[in-house]
């Protein structure tokens, strides 16, 4: 497969803006409470589990990404 550097560096720019944005903005922690006003719900139970996987929360989803890029 040939891959032109310039387009896959302007790609790589783009994920890395993305990660630094999913990061700052916490979806884990916006996720975990986002349905807080519905206690005992099955959105609650099933939102806190999505929130609190880590993957979200520390932002290892966004780190991996750009590093299979």
């Amino acid at each position: 497969m040939l891959v032109d550097p310039d387009v896959l560096r302007a790609f790589a720019g783009q994920v890395e803006e993305a990660s630094s944005a999913i990061k700052t903005v916490d979806v884990g922690h916006t996720a975990a409470t986002a349905a807080d006003g519905l206690p005992g719900s099955t959105t609650q139970w099933a939102v806190r589990l999505v929130g609190g996987r880590g993957e979200l929360t520390d932002g290892r989803a966004a780190e991996r990404l750009v590093a299979s890029h």
